[in-house]
């Protein structure tokens, strides 16, 4: 039913979007903003795949990063293109010291995540621990997610570390309660 109603919504805003587009004078359409002017002027189209990151929008990317000592990716969640355009930055940043990376999980997640994320069998690991605490992890759910982190260890050496600084995910308790125990 919620897929059905944001589908609906998705479509009803679109109409409102297409409905008040074409009532705007012709004037309005034929001269552009300053601000699409301005922005037009320095796309940079990017493409990211398994050998880095290319194209104009690469290149500022290096540059930007090589500057800069954090960097930070706000996403969307649960998609293929970010997990694979984190790795790339990544990739960018070891030379230069990548030894962290701060993650949304809580700091027990991220201590689960980063005891598997070195190993050739994490994505296995990951979904052993997930079958015995199904919610006991928000994110590094999905295949893409846990091989990324992999990705971003392996770039950057064996210093590198996750930081969990969210709060525990709803179904933690579980594995908190065993963790207590086994202490």
């Amino acid at each position: 039913m919620r897929r059905v109603y944001r589908g609906f919504s998705a479509v009803v805003l679109a109409g409102l979007g297409a409905f008040a587009t074409n009532a705007t004078n012709a004037a309005a359409q034929e001269a552009p903003s300053a601000f699409a002017s301005r922005l037009a002027r320095v796309i940079a189209p990017l493409e990211v795949n398994a050998d880095g990151l290319s194209g104009p929008g690469g290149l500022v990317l290096s540059e930007a990063v090589a500057g800069s000592r954090y960097v930070l990716i706000g996403e969307t969640h649960m998609t293929r293109e970010i997990p694979a355009f984190t790795t790339q930055i990544c990739r960018l940043m070891a030379p230069s010291g990548l030894n962290a990376m701060v993650i949304e999980t809580g700091p027990e997640a991220a201590r689960v995540v980063d005891s598997v994320m070195r190993s050739d069998e994490r994505e296995t690991l990951m979904g052993d621990f997930l079958t015995a605490h199904p919610d006991g992890v928000a994110f590094y759910r999905g295949r893409d997610e846990v091989r990324t982190v992999g990705d971003c260890a392996a770039a950057a050496g064996p210093d590198f570390e996750l930081w969990g600084l969210d709060q525990e995910f709803l179904g933690a308790s579980g594995h908190l309660l065993q963790e207590m125990l086994a202490a």
